[in-house]
């Protein structure tokens, strides 16, 4: 048995499997159908296995019989070049592992406080109806309902000083779907309205079934602060009706910013808020008419549009879809992430100048499996660089403690 011959034969095995990986993430950020991606990736699974059996098989076993005495000079130049290719992208791959490893959250993220809730403790059941992936849900270690719930403080160099402590609730990737009956979104968001933000925004795929925007009313009907509740939809909501889902958001008091921007004034100073659908529907807003405003929120349901929401000038983006991954496997961290950029905005807080980026990991998902990768709903605090008020009041201490 030729041992180092079946250590390469795993690498390329692995390489393949990166590459069959990055080319379904992002077929899955196209304008395509739910019902063609999910033959797709039924597809790329066999395709994976295929590719090892095969190797293992007629290259080790068969000609040139690479497990005992062949050589991979043997082999047809087109199938090399492959495997060259599975290579590389190995030793990509676990280059990307490595980064994931040493990761650091920006500075920008100065706090982090939760609480994860066990809702089908707290109801004294399993919120499940026996609806399309009702097995998955019943698989052992699931944590569908272990939701992380808590406040982010962020540091904004844009934001007014007089906005300090001005906070968002940040509501993304419901997918009603039926499996996960109403009582478990009615919880979770009855804990978020609790939290007392001045604002709420909503990123996008709320349905996975159209008819469920009966839950509406006792779900996200439930949200209200001050400053208003804001929303975009997302690909699985333009796979069904999105023009009735946006007219039950309207109903609520909700307010659509897809495709467009509204301002809102808070203490005297201005907010443009704006929302993208795009891929799936409408563009990037045009935000070039708009009026002078102290402070910009980008609204996207795909974090691919950071690029964008960068050169616009936009100084918070947030974004929902990718899901945290769903599945992070421990020491390698999220596999399958629909977007452009791979695993790398999967969830989290990233900053590059002069925005700064959150992506929630969603309360829930079409199919409902979590390992590793808890539901979340999520507060974020603003914080400017300088509070003048606080530091004239320090000021004026300490001349006091002089004299």
């Amino acid at each position: 048995m030729n041992w180092l011959n079946l250590l390469l034969m795993a690498v390329l095995s692995l390489g393949n499997l990166a590459i069959v990986v990055a080319v379904l993430n992002r077929i899955s950020t196209a304008r395509v159908h739910l019902s063609t991606l999910s033959i797709i990736r039924r597809s790329h699974a066999l395709f994976i296995i295929g590719f090892t059996l095969a190797l293992i098989y007629q290259g080790g076993f068969g000609r040139p019989r690479l497990l005992f005495d062949g050589s991979w000079l043997d082999i047809a130049p087109i199938y090399l070049l492959y495997f060259a290719a599975c290579g590389i992208s190995a030793i990509f791959a676990a280059m990307i592992v490595v980064r994931r490893w040493f990761y650091r959250p920006p500075t920008a993220l100065l706090s982090s406080h939760s609480e994860v809730i066990d809702v089908a403790a707290v109801l004294g059941k399993q919120p499940l109806a026996a609806g399309r992936y009702h097995s998955l849900a019943k698989l052992p270690g699931n944590e569908i309902f272990k939701v992380e719930i808590g406040t982010k403080d962020l540091l904004l160099p844009g934001l007014p000083p007089v906005w300090d402590g001005l906070s968002i609730l940040h509501v993304s990737d419901l997918h009603f779907i039926g499996t996960i009956t109403r009582d478990y979104f009615e919880e979770v968001l009855r804990r978020g309205q609790e939290l007392g933000s001045d604002m709420v925004v909503f990123t996008g795929d709320l349905l996975d079934e159209q008819h469920l925007t009966d839950w509406l009313p006792e779900t996200l009907g439930q949200l209200s602060a001050p400053l208003g509740c804001y929303f975009i939809l997302g690909n699985h909501d333009w796979d069904l009706d999105p023009d009735a889902t946006r007219e039950c958001f309207r109903e609520l008091g909700w307010i659509d910013v897809a495709d467009r921007f509204t301002t809102v004034e808070h203490a005297e100073k201005k907010m443009l808020i704006a929302g993208s659908e795009y891929p799936w529907m409408g563009n990037n807003p045009d935000i070039t008419v708009a009026e002078e405003v102290d402070f910009r929120l980008l609204l996207s349901h795909t974090p691919d549009n950071y690029p964008w929401a960068r050169r616009a000038n936009f100084d918070l983006m947030l974004s929902g879809h990718n899901h945290g991954g769903q599945i992070c496997v421990p020491g390698i961290g999220p596999i399958y992430t629909p977007s452009l950029y791979g695993t790398r905005y999967s969830a989290g807080t990233f900053y590059r100048q002069p925005t700064l980026l959150y992506v929630t990991r969603g309360i829930s998902g079409k199919e409902p499996l979590r390992y590793n990768c808890l539901p979340e709903l999520t507060q974020l605090v603003l914080r400017p660089t300088t509070v003048p008020s606080l530091k004239a009041d320090k000021e004026r201490n300490l001349i006091s403690a002089k004299t």
